[in-house]
């Protein structure tokens, strides 16, 4: 079986330094930025993309499972603004009486109807700034919300907005 040694220093500011000391590790038997990976694990995920950070356990769950779309599922692309600069604003820029207070309404946790009918009032009335988890981040599910959406939520759908 082939092996092939993969170094990732994407989060490390100084990447010369990151990428010494991942060789380094490399010839002390591994550490956190090193990943030793059959390539032929590759194939076991559609598309076969270059996903050498995660574990032989994860792409096996591709052949193992059902894919998501499929089934009477589909796979869309998520929201879009097509024009960032005039929907999007991180949240020191906008007054905080115009953002959505989603912490001081019911508990998503205990009826997501309720929640969801409570967010789309007080979009209507005002609380027209959303958070909105943009993609492009080293830590895809740790998004931590910095950015604002302008619009209103209405039935399942959410409009953007030309007010501000």
């Amino acid at each position: 079986m082939t092996q092939a040694t993969f170094l990732r220093v994407l989060s490390d500011n100084d990447k010369g330094l990151a990428l010494q000391e991942a060789v380094n590790q490399v010839n002390n038997a591994g550490g956190d930025k090193t990943f030793v990976v059959n390539p032929n694990s590759f194939y076991q995920v559609p598309g076969s993309p270059f996903a050498y950070w995660t574990s032989y356990r994860i792409r096996s769950l591709f052949t193992q499972m059902l894919p998501f779309e499929g089934h009477n599922r589909s796979v869309k692309v998520g929201l879009q603004t097509s024009d960032d600069f005039r929907f999007v604003r991180a949240w020191w820029e906008v007054p905080p009486e115009k953002i959505l207070d989603a912490q001081n309404g019911a508990d998503w946790r205990e009826d997501v109807k309720e929640f969801q009918d409570w967010c789309r009032n007080r979009t209507t009335q005002g609380k027209k700034w959303v958070p909105f988890a943009k993609g492009e981040s080293i830590l895809h599910f740790t998004q931590i919300f910095i950015l604002l959406l302008i619009g209103r939520i209405t039935g399942m759908s959410f409009v953007l907005s030309k007010e501000a």
